[in-house]
């Protein structure tokens, strides 16, 4: 290995160094992030939905939808409150290279648990979900799930487009960590014109009108426009402060601290925990070994 590096010309040599010290770098990167999670999830205060204190708080429960329209995995087509999905091949019915197409839910939802509901909004979260399924096929989007006795390198090898998908389903268990924070619903004028400048945002916004298009179908029907305007009313009832008598709104989210991280996954704090750890524990040991390699190829050179 080393006389192969040292035939490398010395241009050849410098590159091969400076992605193992990125490479290296990144691994150190995420270790600290990790870490730094695990810390955050140890001091942070376990509250209840109802009652918890303004600031950064952990929360757990089960993931309700609003009331509404179901939100639509656009790959699986199935009911959801969250989803992520990846695509990537070449479709048959397009004729077309998809090299890596990605989109992923914003849409709000209720944590609930025994003494009453939250609203979390994912916007910006790191999401952990609980059901991620991996499938093959010839379109752009899929027609016909091929799982059961295919393995997954026999799948790409008989189709040509490979789809990904995680979701976290209504009722599932749901650990968050974020900023808490109590609103109030405002019923008057400047609430509607709050959702009908999300609305008119959301129009703009190629991404989000396909977010809008729950059946993929590229047509945003009735029911889905109906779904996504009481969406906007929901997120223009956060954005306002009453000035009446109105029933406060409890919201989760991204913490406007940037060093504070924003969780959300479809499992058990004891889950949560292990897998940072782990992921901790991976990165510092790649960090190790890169820096091992790092020094002997700067040895060599």
């Amino acid at each position: 290995m080393s006389a192969l590096f040292q035939s490398l010309p010395a241009a050849a040599q410098w590159a091969v160094f400076g992605v193992t010290l990125l490479l290296s770098l990144l691994s150190l990167l995420h270790f600290w992030r990790n870490i730094d999670a695990l810390s955050f999830m140890r001091t942070a205060a376990t509250s209840r939905a109802r009652s918890a204190s303004q600031g950064y708080v952990e929360l757990s429960g089960r993931a309700q939808l609003l009331p509404g329209p179901p939100i639509v995995a656009p790959l699986s087509r199935k009911d959801c409150i969250w989803y992520e999905y990846q695509t990537s091949g070449f479709a048959v019915d397009t004729r077309t290279i998809i090299p890596h197409e990605k989109g992923r839910s914003d849409a709000i939802f209720y944590l609930e648990d025994a003494s009453g509901r939250c609203i979390i909004d994912p916007d910006g979260a790191r999401v952990i979900a609980g059901h991620r399924e991996r499938w093959f096929g010839d379109t752009h989007r899929p027609e016909l799930k091929s799982f059961g006795w295919k393995l997954e390198w026999m799948g790409w090898l008989h189709h040509r487009m490979q789809y990904l998908e995680q979701r976290i389903e209504p009722g599932d268990e749901l650990y968050v960590i974020g900023e808490f924070e109590s609103l109030h619903e405002d019923q008057h004028t400047s609430q509607r014109q709050e959702a009908a400048a999300i609305l008119r945002s959301w129009k703009s916004d190629p991404a989000r009108m396909r977010q809008i298009d729950s059946n993929g179908d590229g047509t945003v029907d009735a029911d889905e426009w109906e779904a996504a305007r009481q969406e906007a009313f929901t997120r223009a009832a956060l954005k306002l402060h009453a000035e009446g008598h109105s029933q406060p709104i409890n919201i989760l989210r991204r913490p406007s601290n940037r060093h504070q991280p924003f969780i959300i996954a479809a499992h058990s704090e004891a889950v949560v925990v292990k897998h940072f750890r782990r992921q901790a524990i991976i990165s510092g040991l790649l960090f190790m070994l890169g820096c091992a390699v790092t020094a002997q190829l700067h040895w060599l050179m």
